[in-house]
């Protein structure tokens, strides 16, 4: 059986993010060709905080959400003809009342995030990934605890401001099985750049020397493997979100979000329960 866990009314969330400043000491540097390829990791480290208020669990009773991330470009290799990269990722996520035992206190996921991807001279590329790591709650580990999620997509960039990227993403054992990854990424200049993609998208205004704002779309859809009363949780919902990111010093900036679900009645949560 399948419970809808939803609110009624939109929430609103908040992020603040630290990160560290990328390193010019990435292997393999090349001129920009591709808006998707060729872009240099944001940042080595990543510390994301989110605090997500009164989500409503639909005949259950409502709960805080506290969302945690931490990410690590471990190494991005550039040689001719390719592209290989590794990054480990890890997120957690806390709820600060657990519904009478019916849900776990928290869950959480630990992945490496590898990618390799093939050029042909005609700015076309194939670009392969896969992350395999612990999907689950932290209280029961077993061997369903584990999934290998992995993608598919080609990318053709027309020009060095301009690209698109389409494939899909094959999910074992997700709510949601097959994620479509389709979109494009275009510099329109010094100041502004469209993001547009699923599941993420972003349009970004550099205010200044070291300020940037930014609008974002968000689509967050994860399953997690739980003990208890509950078989599977998934993590779902579409977010819209303000930003703002200052760069404080050549190594380190902060960013802070602000936002909401886009949706009249967003499912924030789904849990299935075991069958007896």
């Amino acid at each position: 059986m399948t419970i809808p866990a939803g609110r009624r009314s939109a929430f609103l969330f908040c992020v603040a993010l630290v990160a560290v400043a990328s390193s010019s000491a990435f292997a393999g540097q090349r001129t920009k060709e591709c808006q998707i390829m060729d872009q240099t990791p944001e940042s080595v480290y990543e510390f994301n905080f989110a605090y997500i208020p009164q989500s409503d669990v639909e005949r259950f009773g409502k709960t805080d959400m506290i969302e945690a991330s931490a990410d690590w470009a471990c190494a991005y290799y550039r040689p001719a003809g390719g592209d290989l990269d590794f990054n480990l990722r890890g997120r957690t996520t806390i709820f600060r009342d657990t519904l009478d035992g019916l849900f776990p206190s928290q869950i959480g996921k630990v992945a490496l995030d590898m990618g390799w991807a093939t050029r042909s001279g005609r700015g076309t590329a194939l670009q392969m990934r896969v992350q395999p790591g612990l999907y689950s709650s932290f209280d029961d580990i077993s061997g369903d605890s584990f999934s290998y999620p992995f993608s598919v997509a080609l990318i053709r960039a027309f020009d060095p401001s301009f690209s698109a990227i389409a494939g899909v993403e094959i999910r074992p054992d997700f709510d949601l099985p097959v994620m479509p990854l389709i979109g494009v990424v275009w510099e329109i200049n010094d100041e502004l750049k469209l993001d547009l993609r699923c599941p993420q998208s972003r349009f970004t205004y550099a205010i200044s020397r070291g300020w940037n704002t930014y609008f974002g779309l968000g689509w967050e859809n994860t399953t997690y493997n739980v003990s208890g009363d509950v078989d599977e949780l998934t993590v779902d919902y579409v977010k819209a979100c303000l930003g703002v990111m200052h760069r404080m010093s050549k190594k380190a900036m902060i960013r802070f979000e602000i936002g909401e679900i886009l949706h009249e009645e967003p499912q924030a949560l789904w849990a299935k329960t075991k069958s007896h």
